[in-house]
């Protein structure tokens, strides 16, 4: 068998080969065994324990279920508003849900560059604080029953929304820092404007129905914009 010098020392080609692919095989075994413990913790890593071992995320999350709720009933009041006001009007209908809709696309970009600009907690306190201002413009709908002042405090509560949504979702990184739960904190963001949406405007149009549609502009809105606050001051 063939020899080689190694540091002075006369060591045997064919034993240095089995040396050297004995240490590649444990190397193997212990990245194999580092990646199974990862992904074992990632398996433990529950939405429950999101939950319980993350306040901070928890209360955003219940700030933001109150909030859009909120938002979801003012804007079942609004339809029922308009379709009394225009008596059934499907042309003032729609003008309303393009008005709602049309921020999402002019503002949302505004949004990211705030939230890279300016501390996401401070920015979106502010907006809660202008959106509570925006709910007392519905006040003169109430009195004056006009439905160009119903458009308006649409489209202005729209555009606080389409810039106040990329701020949100930003802060989720800044919640849950670590991988295996940010994962399930997005996919828990995400559910919730379904459950919310849905939730918001059935009760919405429930309590609308039986008790009118001022207490759509003034109380529940109110109650929503208390309970955001609230969560993000804690």
């Amino acid at each position: 068998s063939q020899r080689v010098s190694l540091s002075g020392r006369i060591v045997d080609i064919g034993e240095l080969t089995s040396l050297l692919s004995q240490n590649s095989d444990t190397d193997k075994r212990s990245s194999s065994g580092i990646t199974t413990l990862a992904e074992s913790i990632d398996e433990c890593a529950s939405y429950w324990m999101l939950f319980r071992y993350n306040l901070p995320f928890t209360l955003y999350t219940l700030s933001y279920f109150c909030a859009h709720a909120g938002e979801w009933f003012t804007y079942v009041a609004q339809l029922t508003a308009v379709h009394q006001l225009c008596h059934g009007s499907k042309i003032a209908i729609s003008a309303l849900v393009v008005i709602r809709m049309a921020p999402n696309i002019l503002f949302a970009s505004i949004g990211g560059v705030v939230a890279d600009l300016m501390d996401r907690r401070v920015s979106m306190i502010m907006l809660d604080i202008a959106g509570i201002f925006v709910v007392l413009l519905y006040l003169p709908v109430l009195r004056y029953t006009s439905v160009t002042l119903i458009y308006a405090a649409s489209f202005i509560q729209a555009i606080l929304a389409a810039i106040y949504n990329p701020i949100r979702l930003q802060m989720i990184p800044l919640l849950v820092p670590k991988r295996r739960y940010l994962i399930k904190a997005t996919t828990i963001s995400g559910l919730s404007w379904s459950l919310i949406a849905s939730l918001g405007a059935s009760i919405g149009g429930f309590v609308i129905s039986k008790w009118g549609v001022e207490i759509g502009f003034r109380k529940f809105s109110e109650y929503a914009f208390y309970e955001k606050s609230l969560f993000k001051s804690i």
